[in-house]
């Protein structure tokens, strides 16, 4: 079970990111025959109501109990963890980091966390933490000098297509640097380099970015890239609201280049979404086989042999 910190109480909505991650590892581990599901939670105690009533329809059901719980991010409190570790001890908790070290910066209570969760893994035998990036993990173990898991993002390409969208001189140039409007996302660079391209090919230009959800300093971005636009009769900028995971993939498609200049990205799932072209898609497929072996050594390595159980619900 892969469960994410649910803002808005909304399923599968573009920015919970930790949400649609999880649908597509969810995707591929089922597809390879490990059974998975997504829980949106809101607490530590919303997690233990959900694992008490799956508890009971497997019971009932005479199905196998969830053996494996994997929690998107260092969110929950230390405590609370410690506290589940204890009342379910045959199921296996894992606490995945989702960003480089830099994007720490924007939770100092996130850094915090996962060091507490760090000796947490030292004092328990059911609990762990991991990262879905190896700069991390290499950077984790030589400070620290406590174990991470690979656990890394993965993408569905099951409908994925090999025809690129290409642009024609005489049509607009529409170029998108799509997420959450904070500093480290870089969208202010991604916007200069638009009009620097548009410039080059001497193109119409329509630059699309995300709205709706400015953090850290965000409104200064805003504001920065509407000046950055203002006053050019052949470049503008269009604002698209947040929108159902699927609905974003369509405008996402029809971008003729997607710029994501992130400081700290460790998997952008934009650049992931949109009509990828062969290249693209072949490193995809490599990256999926390997993210799919890691995921399957931490569902198969019994941590007790005697007890282990092979559903990774």
């Amino acid at each position: 079970m892969i469960c994410y910190k649910n803002f808005a109480a909304h399923k599968h909505i573009s920015h919970i990111g930790l949400g649609v991650t999880a649908l597509t590892n969810a995707r591929i581990l089922n597809a390879a025959g490990y059974w998975t599901e997504v829980w949106p939670i809101l607490s530590a105690a919303d997690l233990n109501d959900l694992l008490h009533k799956s508890r009971a329809t497997n019971t009932a059901q005479s199905q196998a109990p969830i053996s494996h719980v994997v929690i998107s991010a260092p969110w929950i409190p230390t405590k609370d963890l410690q506290q589940l570790t204890m009342e379910w001890s045959d199921t296996q908790f894992h606490v995945v980091s989702h960003s480089n070290v830099g994007f720490l910066q924007a939770d100092p209570n996130g850094v915090t966390l996962l060091r507490e969760d760090g000796d947490l893994q030292t004092s328990s035998i059911n609990f762990h933490i991991g990262a879905n990036n190896q700069k991390l993990i290499q950077w984790w173990q030589s400070v620290y000098r406590t174990p991470m898991r690979w656990l890394p993002n993965m993408y569905d390409l099951s409908a994925a297509q090999t025809v690129p969208q290409r642009w024609l001189p005489g049509k607009p140039l529409r170029i998108g640097s799509f997420g959450a409007t904070r500093p480290l996302k870089n969208i202010l660079t991604a916007g200069a380099a638009a009009l620097e391209i548009a410039s080059r090919l001497q193109a119409d230009l329509e630059f699309h970015v995300s709205s709706g959800r400015a953090e850290g300093g965000g409104d200064t971005i805003t504001k920065a890239l509407m000046a950055l636009y203002a006053n050019l009769p052949t470049a503008k900028l269009v604002q698209d609201g947040w929108q159902s995971w699927p609905a974003f993939r369509r405008v996402v498609r029809s971008m003729s280049l997607l710029l994501q200049p992130s400081y700290t990205e460790s998997f952008c799932m934009v650049v992931a979404d949109p009509n990828a072209v062969q290249h693209g898609l072949n490193h995809l497929k490599a990256h999926n086989a390997a993210g799919l072996d890691a995921w399957s050594t931490m569902l198969t390595t019994p941590s007790r042999p005697a007890r282990q159980l092979m559903s990774a619900a």
